[in-house]
């Protein structure tokens, strides 16, 4: 009988970072023999799986409130203490702690609740490992069922270390939540004393950790693989004319798939417009479609506006990405070998970014103004804080300046490439299937 591996990427921040990488991880047992299994909490996840045996929807966006009614408790969510008149350009926040109130495990029934549902499936699809992607209740699920855990885990949420604002000091006005406590009667379960911190609930057997040492700088007791980078490419006939016009730099432009950021029209505006005057071909993803309805009156020939890219079709002719510092946009950057402007909407964002520019392949500017003033938000367990950026402080000649130096700085594209064969050399599929087998 096959061997049997379940998948549970984390997809409930809608970003899709977290699938495709377990997607690549499932092709690769798949064409070992494995039968694969999938999670999702997303329907439009579903569409990026083309590896799965088996695909389970498991929706939690209502978890929570149905949890909530039958506890009989005042639905206190994660939201401010005060309405905001206006939305910041930019969330500062110290840690996992606040992702696990994101994703929505406010409180223990919450957790029970959620667990149970996977708990069902782990015990009919009966896997003989599990591959988790950022999902916090895989630990648990390996624990309570005997099954080694495979983490696919970063340098900055890595288990019992403290990485994630690795470039500054954590303010003193940031106050994570106790999110860990809402996990108490599965910490009973396995007879363990609950994390100090919720990057603890990515603890597994053993850690897959994309990119480079150089990269990802992790140093860690349990098994672990530094496996690289790995991505497949497609072919979008839409965007076969930017190939056709040599003659100019290149520079694609992104906000992501997942969440949506706020100000998205100022901020793209601001772009288009600094950028417009120049001798550029610009091509922009707008999968809000901002910039959609202006197409028809901007006067410039060489830009192209399209709802969504498929990034390596674009990305073998750049010069230069401009983007959030989402981690997929990061990572296809450095694996193509392009140089990156990244202008962040929150802390896991420039961080991604800042690492990006200690490796000179490229530059981060603040779209806000610090100080930051601290927003009190109210939650299950009492109050936490993040810091928001409310004063807009980018300029279309910071924009500019910094665009032209990542173009006609050699440095910065000799870096990106650099990591780009770091990236590609450090891929082994063999490798893979050698640690799974080592550690199952």
């Amino acid at each position: 009988m096959n061997k049997k591996a379940l998948f549970i990427p984390n997809d409930i921040g809608g970003g899709l970072g977290h699938v495709r990488r377990c997607n690549l991880f499932a092709k690769i047992l798949k064409d070992d023999g494995w039968a694969t299994a999938f999670i999702t909490h997303k329907k439009n996840t579903r569409h990026y799986i083309d590896t799965s045996d088996q695909t389970y929807y498991v929706p939690f966006t209502l978890d929570q409130w149905s949890s909530l009614i039958r506890s009989r408790i005042s639905p206190v969510h994660f939201r401010p203490q005060q309405k905001l008149l206006t939305e910041p350009y930019f969330w500062e926040f110290a840690g996992l702690d606040y992702q696990v109130l994101r994703d929505g495990y406010f409180t223990p029934s919450i957790v029970r609740h959620r667990y149970r549902k996977l708990a069902q499936i782990v015990n009919h699809w009966k896997p003989d490992i599990i591959v988790s992607d950022g999902h916090l209740l895989s630990y648990f699920l390996g624990k309570i069922f005997g099954i080694p855990v495979f983490q696919l885990v970063r340098f900055a949420v890595f288990p019992g270390q403290d990485n994630f604002l690795w470039w500054k000091q954590i303010p003193d006005t940031l106050v994570p939540p106790s999110s860990t406590k809402a996990f108490v009667p599965l910490f009973e379960r396995i007879n363990e004393e609950p994390f100090p911190q919720a990057n603890g609930l990515l603890k597994g057997d053993a850690y897959f950790i994309p990119g480079t040492p150089e990269l990802e700088p992790i140093k860690a007791q349990s098994p672990y693989l530094f496996y690289g980078y790995y991505i497949d490419t497609q072919w979008d006939e839409r965007l076969i004319k930017i190939d056709q016009k040599k003659r100019l730099k290149k520079i694609y432009i992104t906000v992501g798939g997942g969440a949506k950021r706020t100000h998205v029209e100022e901020y793209y505006r601001m772009i288009l417009h600094s950028l417009i005057k120049e001798k550029f071909q610009l091509i922009f993803s707008d999968p809000f479609e901002v910039l959609m309805s202006d197409k028809k009156n901007i006067n410039y020939p060489n830009l192209t506006i399209l709802k969504w890219v498929e990034s390596s079709t674009v990305f073998p002719y750049l010069n230069l990405v401009i983007h959030h510092g989402g981690y997929g946009t990061t990572m296809e950057s450095l694996w193509w070998g392009i140089p990156s402007l990244i202008i962040p909407y929150h802390s896991e964002q420039e961080g991604n970014g800042r690492r990006i520019e200690k490796l000179k392949s490229g530059k981060v500017i603040s779209i806000a103004k610090e100080p930051y003033l601290p927003v009190i938000f109210n939650y299950y367990y009492g109050q936490t804080s993040m810091l928001g950026g409310f004063d807009f402080r980018l300029t279309e000649g910071e924009i500019n300046s910094a665009v032209k130096e990542l173009i006609s700085n050699e440095e910065y594209k000799n870096e990106a490439v650099r990591q780009s064969h770091q990236l590609k050399s450090q891929f082994d599929q063999q490798q893979i299937l050698n640690f799974i087998q080592a550690n199952s």
